[in-house]
């Protein structure tokens, strides 16, 4: 998976999910229902090349991935209240080298209760077993294999509506266990040193200017306690901070779906030779149906992330994407997508400019099966020595689903 992945995720231009949200005439599972709830069962096969698998600067190599990726939803069929429980699997076979094989694997769990008409409760959860891919900023350049790494989370929320005003008081934890890798020269590298966790909370106040527009203001706290009291370089990577955020959702049926928000972040660390972190922050997404056939995807972000790069507090992530996707024909339907991410590390002078494509199609040949075509590029352009790469990679893959 690439690491940039999951941002094309939430363009909803990713294959399997390109034309299935918000888009019931694309979503032809129709699953098998047993008493109030549908069993919704598929399994993706691809294949896959990438020119420079290791995210190298010279050396490059290449290499084929297949890879076998089964899944089951189940839902709900209430009248009140909801309950989805989601599973999945993926097994990835290399031809340069079986070292970088993985499985991956989890299972979540989202439920709402409707306490009253007005009045919901929101969990969420989840457990999974991944892995990081190569060249990644906290994995060793000299590493055997792949990182791999456990996350259990959880999330709770309140959805409370009183006229005008919502009330959305949450909290959340996130516990991440890294298993430390071989290097190349026979010794071990220890990625026991990321193991944390991350827990917090906050509240968001919604008011309704006026019908399809809700001005909101978001404050929240989160606390970083890493296992080890310091790393392998003596640090105290604990951390505590805050976020608030305010600005404007709009909610056009069928037209428009926007949220745009702009605020303050801070993060101050236990280390006292670890530099703290305060500036502005700001989220936003954008989903415009320009046609019944036709969407735009928009998204700005500016996050604080954790890092264990030596010396380095945090990684500053600012940047976004835009994407576009639409049908040609009822069962086909084509996706294109590009970003760009400024990567700053606190206390170091490292810095890295990131670019990111990607185009597809997805063409539904038959009832239960879909067949998927993509290209993806990644560029990294870093101002430290031998962290540049260009990365290409082309996709096909078969889903059957039911």
């Amino acid at each position: 998976m690439k690491r940039y992945a999951a941002l094309f995720l939430t363009l909803c231009i990713l294959p399997g999910t390109a034309f299935s949200q918000d888009r019931d005439d694309r979503d032809r599972r129709v699953g098998v229902r047993a008493g109030s709830f549908v069993f919704k069962p598929e399994v993706r096969v691809s294949e896959s090349y990438e020119s420079n698998y290791l995210h190298v600067d010279s050396n490059e190599q290449d290499t084929f991935i297949t890879e076998i990726a089964p899944a089951m939803v189940i839902e709900s069929d209430f009248s009140r209240h909801a309950l989805r429980v989601t599973t999945y699997g993926a097994f990835g076979f290399y031809t340069n080298d079986s070292d970088d094989n993985y499985i991956d694997y989890g299972a979540r769990l989202d439920g709402v209760i409707d306490v009253t008409r007005d009045h919901r409760i929101v969990v969420r959860g989840g457990y999974s077993r991944d892995h990081e891919g190569r060249g990644g900023d906290d994995v060793p350049t000299a590493a055997r294999e792949p990182v791999k790494f456990d996350e259990f989370d959880a999330n709770l929320a309140g959805d409370l509506n009183f006229g005008r005003f919502r009330f959305e008081p949450f909290v959340f934890g996130v516990d991440l266990d890294y298993q430390s890798v071989p290097l190349n020269n026979g010794t071990i590298s220890n990625q026991n040193d990321r193991d944390r966790v991350e827990y917090g909370g906050g509240l968001e106040v919604g008011y309704s200017v006026r019908t399809g527009y809700e001005a909101f203001v978001r404050g929240e706290f989160k606390e970083i306690d890493y296992d080890a009291a310091v790393d392998d370089n003596g640090l105290d990577r604990d951390s505590s901070g805050f976020r608030v955020l305010g600005g404007m959702n709009v909610d056009l049926t069928r037209l428009i779906e926007a949220s745009v928000g702009l605020g303050y972040e801070n993060r101050d660390y236990d280390d006292p030779t670890l530099e703290n972190f305060s500036g502005f922050s700001t989220s936003g997404r954008l989903r415009w149906d320009i046609t019944q056939r036709t969407s735009l995807f928009a998204t700005v972000e500016r996050n604080v992330e954790e890092t264990t790069v030596d010396n380095a507090s945090a990684r500053v992530d600012f940047g976004g994407s835009v994407g576009v996707e639409h049908e040609l024909l009822r069962t086909l339907g084509v996706y294109a997508g590009a970003g760009y991410f400024d990567r700053d590390f606190e206390g170091i002078t490292r810095n890295d400019d990131i670019f990111f494509g990607r185009i597809g199609a997805e063409w539904d040949v038959a009832r239960f099966a879909a067949l998927n075509f993509e290209y993806e590029y990644e560029h990294r352009d870093s101002n430290v020595a031998n962290l540049d790469y260009d990365d290409h990679t082309v996709l096909l893959s078969v889903r059957f689903f039911y």
